[in-house]
C-alpha cells in the first residue's frame, strides 16, 4: 500500500506533515526537525528556533511539553495545530499538577477532556470541514491575512480552557 491509499486520511501521513513544511518554506522560513533520525528529541535544536509548530498526532509525548515549556520560558511563539493545540491547553492549565516525567496518553486525556470522538475517513472528510474565525492582530492572521478559513477537525477532545499566558488565534 502506498502512502496515499487506505480508508483513513491519516494514511497520507507524509503528504499531510509535508504540507506544514511547504507552508513554512512558502512563508520564507526554514523548518527544523527536533527529532533525530532515531526518534530521539534534540534539546540542542531548541536553541536554534525562533518559533515552534506542534502539529497533530495520536499521543502527547513528553518532548512536546518540553517544547511548550521552553517557548514560555524564552518568550518564543508556539503554534499548536490539532493535538498540538490540545497539548498547549493541557499544559497551560495542568502544568503544576502534571508529572511531566511521564507521557500523557489519550487514555489519561479521557479523564481530563470531554470526549467527542469522530470517525473521519476519505468518504466522510467533508462532514468534518468547518470554518474557523481568525482573530486580527495574531500571528495566524498575519500569515493568512483572512478573518476566516475552512479547516477539517480531527479532534477527539474538546478544549476546556486556555490560560492567560497563551493567545487564542482562532476559534470555531
Amino acid at each position: 500500500m502506498s502512502l496515499n491509499e487506505g480508508p483513513s486520511i491519516f494514511d497520507d501521513q507524509f503528504k499531510f506533515v509535508n504540507s506544514y513544511t511547504k507552508k513554512i518554506i512558502e512563508s520564507g522560513l526554514l523548518p527544523i526537525g527536533l527529532l533525530t533520525p532515531d526518534g530521539k528529541f534534540s534539546y540542542e535544536m531548541l536553541e536554534l528556533c525562533d518559533g515552534f509548530l506542534i502539529p497533530g498526532g495520536t499521543q502527547v509525548y513528553k518532548f512536546i511539553y518540553e517544547i511548550i515549556y521552553h517557548s514560555i520560558k524564552n518568550n518564543i511563539p508556539v503554534l499548536g495545530i490539532c493535538l498540538g493545540a490540545e497539548a498547549i491547553s493541557i499544559f497551560s492549565g495542568f502544568f503544576d499538577k502534571l508529572n511531566i516525567e511521564e507521557e500523557l496518553t489519550y487514555e489519561k486525556l479521557n479523564k481530563i477532556y470531554i470526549h467527542a470522538h469522530y470517525n473521519i475517513s476519505r468518504d466522510t472528510i467533508d462532514e468534518a470541514r468547518h470554518p474557523i474565525i481568525i482573530i486580527k492582530g495574531t500571528l495566524l492572521y498575519d500569515i493568512y491575512q483572512k478573518d476566516e478559513i475552512n479547516v477539517v477537525s480531527f479532534h477527539s477532545y474538546d478544549f476546556k480552557f486556555v490560560e492567560n499566558n497563551f493567545i487564542t488565534s482562532a476559534y470555531a
